[in-house]
């Protein structure tokens, strides 16, 4: 309220004074409005950094569990091949987890090309 007294001892005339009343308005309000979005701005590039940190994390991940597949697929061979070599059946469990883990795979996959872009 200083800066209005100032310029109220300053003017004198009222509508000079009512003309610099509504200009500190308008740069009152333009003031708000730029805090404001600077404000919201700086939410929205929180928001990205949290998705790309959140997509590094997933591509790690999948990396991850890719590796776990690969050793999975590698024991599946070897038992599959001793299993035909002495003529016997692979278990039904056993082959159910390594058919389950390749399929849950292929989700995994599907999502992570979904998101990767």
């Amino acid at each position: 309220m200083n800066t209005l007294k100032t310029i109220y001892d300053k003017l004198g005339d009222k509508t000079e004074l009512a003309k610099h009343e509504v200009e500190l308005s308008l740069i009152d309000d333009f003031n708000k409005l730029t805090k404001s979005f600077f404000t919201q701005s700086g939410k929205f590039e929180t928001a990205v950094q949290k998705i790309e940190l959140g997509i590094k994390e997933m591509q790690k991940q999948f990396i991850e569990t890719q590796k776990i597949v690969s050793l999975i697929d590698v024991d599946y061979q070897k038992v599959r091949k001793s299993a035909l070599e002495l003529g016997v059946s692979i278990p039904t469990e056993f082959e159910n987890s390594y058919k389950t883990a390749l399929a849950v795979l292929k989700n995994d996959l599907a999502t992570f090309n979904k998101y990767n872009k």
